[in-house]
């Protein structure tokens, strides 16, 4: 279990560098070299291929293996980190497409892991597995975020790309074992059926041959029962997989037509993917443009990288630990989400009266103070946050639970699909907003979203 669980780690782990390096260093990075607030917010847009990872799971279901898919992944990844050293980052819509390239293959990356973990964790593991997943994918988007700001302010582009490339090879070296154990399995777990086959063969014409009928014995079936098992577990240690898009009663395949009916017809999908888009707007507006007003007000990059990127994520990490504690400690589901929904309203209210109050005329002293306060509500944001997505990531997978079990797959990147659009599509336009209407009523808007999730949280039927 601690092999499986460690190369689902490393695959998290890969799978967030992505979301931190372009969510925390390509816009404190861009706004450095003078880009404006509005092509800031549209740099988003280039995460819309994670909009479209409920349309790549029937593909990862229906053509090659969800073990080939990740291999070819990862691999791409590389090669598409190394092509990034020859990239001159002042040509704007270059570096867009090589962004676009590398969240696409990320996006198949996260579907095909997804699938995975599912297929090779048993009942036992879900729980371990759901800690490597959160935990992995935090420590990359803090990687990501951090630490490779830190490689580019004193190396360079060229040395953040080599590192990014490095990353992907590790993980490809951490996932080759279980890769190649799982090609080795599928070619002896034939050998057994087949010598087994050919035994009763011989048997049944033995008992032919003598014409005596042989009693039926309990202890005799029962053996024959636990050897059959411990042989599949010897050989194939995994769940058995699932028909993939087929109705569990008659076998029959479902029509692409079909799908989204069947999905959105799953109780509790169509109040769930309400709450989905408007839960994260407040949130991830505030997290995408406050560094860039403390980059405004002449906060160096280096102390935003800080306590943005490092800082900010390690108390993510921290509120998704925590989080999870309280959920498996049967905390109950709907009063510890109304409560963390509350508590995350607080550092956003906090932000909303700092770019009241900071302005060029302060005196340093209280410019300091005013510091002080906003890399304490970026880290309380941030915390409030974790606690926040894993409890709702908990409601995501009560309800796909619910749908045909072989669809339960696509019905859980529906739901993550929505999940990412409603921070996607607002995020990208939330420099517009500020170079339009102003940061202060903008920031104003985001705390009536952040307080208006709590109003619709209670429509949603948690059981």
């Amino acid at each position: 279990m601690i092999g499986k669980i460690f190369t689902l780690g490393v695959l998290y782990f890969v799978q967030g560098l992505p979301y931190g390096f372009q969510d925390k260093f390509i816009p404190m990075y861009l706004r450095s070299g003078g880009l404006s607030h509005t092509r800031l917010s549209l740099m988003k847009l280039l995460l819309l291929p994670w909009l479209f990872k409920a349309g790549f799971a029937p593909l990862v279901d229906l053509f090659w293996t969800k073990w080939l898919w990740l291999m070819c992944s990862l691999g791409a990844l590389t090669f598409i980190s190394f092509l990034g050293m020859f990239i001159n980052t002042e040509y704007f819509v270059l570096m867009s497409i090589w962004l676009l390239l590398l969240n696409l293959l990320s996006a198949f990356q996260d579907v095909s892991v997804d699938a995975l973990a599912l297929h090779i964790l048993q009942d036992c593991e879900m729980g371990h597995g759901n800690t490597a997943q959160v935990v992995g994918y935090k420590l990359g988007a803090l990687f990501g975020g951090g630490i490779l700001f830190w490689v580019h302010y004193y190396h360079g582009w060229t040395y953040l790309c080599l590192s990014l490339a490095s990353l992907y090879i590790m993980s490809i070296v951490a996932f080759l074992p279980m890769f190649t154990q799982h090609l080795m399995m599928k070619v002896n777990t034939d050998v057994p059926r087949t010598s087994a086959a050919e035994k009763q063969t011989v048997e049944d014409k033995k008992a032919d041959e003598d014409c005596v009928p042989r009693p039926f014995s309990i202890e005799e079936s029962h053996e024959n029962l636990v050897r059959r098992r411990r042989e599949k577990d010897e050989f194939y240690p995994y769940r058995e997989e699932v028909p993939p898009l087929t109705s569990p009663t008659s076998g029959r395949r479902y029509d692409i037509c079909e799908i989204p009916q069947i999905i959105f017809a799953t109780k509790g999908t169509i109040p769930a993917v309400l709450f989905l888009l408007i839960y994260k707007l407040g949130e991830r507006g505030s997290l995408s443009t406050f560094p860039i007003f403390l980059i405004d007000q002449g906060v160096s990059t280096k102390d935003i990288g800080l306590w943005s990127g490092i800082c900010g994520q390690l108390c993510s990490l921290a509120g998704s630990i925590c989080s999870g504690w309280f959920i498996s400690k049967k905390w109950n589901l709907y009063n510890f989400l109304h409560f963390t929904l509350l508590a995350r309203s607080g550092p956003i209210f906090m932000q909303f009266l700092i770019v009241n109050l900071w302005h060029s005329e302060v005196s340093p002293l209280f410019r300091s103070i005013l510091f002080f306060f906003s890399a304490s509500s970026l880290c309380a944001l941030e915390f409030t946050a974790g606690l926040v997505t894993t409890a709702i990531f908990t409601l995501m997978m009560s309800c796909s639970l619910k749908a045909v079990p072989s669809l339960q797959a696509t019905h859980y990147s529906v739901l993550s699909s929505v999940e990412v659009a409603g921070k996607l599509i607002f995020s990208s336009f939330a420099g517009a907003l500020i170079d339009v209407m102003g940061i202060s009523n903008v920031y104003f808007m985001f705390l009536v979203l952040s307080s208006l999730s709590v109003l619709i949280l209670r429509f949603i039927d948690i059981s």
